[in-house]
């Protein structure tokens, strides 16, 4: 194992080391040169705490591999390992998740003396940094009535505004109480309808994508008569709050955001490497339709009401926060990276509009 600086071990306290990597060992001495080179520089970089530029030249590496490579396992270690040292645990956790997965689906590497301390190594890392990414965020949330958040007449400013949007109700210039008199009108005389909002295409062509109104068949978009089309949860605060030991979730209540996407059910769609990229996702076939929801939480183990639908920009899928949002996910649903059905995964009817309650998961 690699011993961690002072410093870094401050931050991930009772943590032993990084799991160790020899850019000179015979993995990667039947490399090409250019690999073997990279590997070298960023373990050297590493070595003398020039983390940044261990990182680059991992990154590099990766940008290289193949996951048939022999040492593309060990591409992802190096990578890991510096994203350990610069605090970013839930990236560090899925790389070496796909580190893993690479080392047990390799043949070549089965025989090799040092196959299982690697392994060993690997599981101790990958079950260290799930445990520091366990903690639950949202105890501090205050618990506040379903009922009362869930009526517009009553509600908070800031799920009423979510309100307005879902509905469509204009909001410029408005006072809080006109706002709130308009959504009292819908309901009283039953206009309150289920939002659609909007969901952004992703053509596994060359072509831009695009925003379309969710207000037609699913299948029309995704350019499929098959019955039925796959629906994937790709984040929910919720759901992850319960995989952090938080038992119920989201506080009752509060609202949480809720990403998917719809795509086709059949293998011979060729691969969507712009969703791929954008979504983290290492299956994805075909055209992509990708929407958020905004939930209101609902106690006493119901469903959650969806307040508002809208569909994400591009450019906001290439941001920071929803990266780190999609690594923390995939850090703690190891499934989600490799299983081309995934846990968070459903079929649904292609015909269906109202995309229904999206707790129910």
């Amino acid at each position: 194992m690699i011993s961690i600086s002072p410093a870094s071990k401050r931050k991930f306290r009772g943590m032993a080391g990084l799991v160790d990597v020899d850019p000179r060992s015979l993995i990667f001495l039947c490399a090409p040169q250019n690999v073997q080179k990279l590997a070298q520089r960023a373990h050297d970089e590493l070595m003398q705490n020039v983390i940044l530029e261990s990182l680059r030249f991992a990154e590099q590496l990766v940008g290289s591999e193949d996951a048939r490579d022999v040492w593309a396992a060990e591409a992802r270690v190096m990578r890991a390992n510096a994203l350990v040292v610069l605090g970013r645990g839930a990236a560090a956790c899925v790389d070496y998740l796909v580190a893993r997965h690479y080392m047990r689906n390799c043949p070549a590497r089965c025989g090799m003396e040092t196959h299982g301390v690697k392994l060993a190594e690997l599981d101790s890392m990958i079950d260290y940094l799930q445990f520091s990414l366990s903690k639950p965020k949202h105890d501090s949330h205050v618990i506040k009535s379903f009922v009362i958040q869930n009526d517009p007449s009553v509600c908070i400013p800031d799920t009423l505004q979510i309100m307005a949007e879902g509905q469509g109700v204009k909001t410029e210039n408005c006072k809080t109480a006109q706002i709130r008199t308009r959504l009292e009108n819908r309901k009283r005389d039953r206009r309150w309808a289920i939002p659609r909002g909007e969901m952004l295409f992703l053509p596994d062509d060359d072509s831009e994508p695009y925003i379309v109104k969710a207000n037609g068949p699913i299948g029309r978009f995704l350019g499929t008569s098959r019955p039925n089309v796959v629906r994937e949860l790709l984040f929910s605060e919720d759901a992850l709050e319960k995989r952090r030991g938080n038992s119920s979730g989201v506080s009752e209540g509060n609202t949480y955001d809720v990403w998917e996407c719809f795509s086709r059910t059949d293998d011979k769609s060729r691969p969507n490497e712009r969703a791929r990229a954008l979504l983290h996702t290492m299956h994805t076939v075909g055209p992509v339709l990708v929407q958020v929801a905004t939930c209101l939480k609902n106690g006493k183990q119901q469903s959650s009401v969806v307040l508002k639908r809208r569909s994400p920009s591009a450019e906001e899928l290439q941001q920071k926060e929803w990266c780190e949002r999609r690594q923390e996910w995939l850090a703690l649903n190891e499934e989600a990276i490799f299983q081309a059905t995934p846990t968070f995964t459903r079929l649904i009817e292609a015909k269906e509009v109202d995309l229904g309650k999206m707790s129910r998961w």
